[in-house]
């Protein structure tokens, strides 16, 4: 008996996944991958979360405007500040989402902790105080492919400092 060659009109479709390789993958295992959309691996790679730590400044006296904070290697989905001024006893740490969901507490106390400390929250992503009518606060304006912006208002005169940026973003 001659051996033809089979083509693959010559199959139909529902051949059993037992019959492929050595029988111990199930058709229902081998549907699974009907919906990977590129290479399994690469998928599979990029799956878990990313993490990255940086930091920033921004002199209290500089006018309103954007901030873009890059080299983080992904798009961000949360960031988390803290953020001081030198030479002060001003504190203000917060997280933003996007510009529609953040939230910042700021502390501040003239000399040591007392019963005249001061906190505060805002809508704000970061707000390092000088005191009510005279700070910068900032907004995550976007979340950018390599790291987020950051919108600043400058609230009345603040004096000169410059306010360090300590951010972990996560993606």
């Amino acid at each position: 008996m001659a051996l033809s060659k089979i083509t693959n009109a010559s199959l139909s479709t529902g051949i059993d996944a037992t019959k492929l390789a050595d029988g111990s993958v199930t058709s229902t295992e081998l549907q699974y991958i009907n919906s990977l959309s590129s290479n399994a691996q690469t998928q599979i790679a990029g799956a878990g979360a990313s993490a990255y730590s940086g930091y920033a400044s921004r002199n209290q006296n500089t006018a309103s405007g954007t901030q873009a904070i890059t080299g983080v290697g992904f798009t961000p989905k949360i960031v988390y500040f803290l953020c001081g001024m030198g030479g002060t006893n001003r504190l203000s740490w917060g997280f933003g989402t996007s510009s529609d969901n953040r939230c910042a507490l700021d502390y501040h106390t003239a000399n040591s902790p007392s019963s005249n400390d001061t906190y505060s929250s805002s809508g704000d992503a970061l707000k390092p105080m000088v005191d009510n009518s005279n700070h910068q606060k900032g907004s995550i304006n976007s979340m950018d492919a390599d790291g987020f912006t950051i919108t600043w208002t400058k609230v009345g005169s603040p004096a000169s400092a410059t306010m360090e940026i300590h951010f972990f973003a996560i993606g």
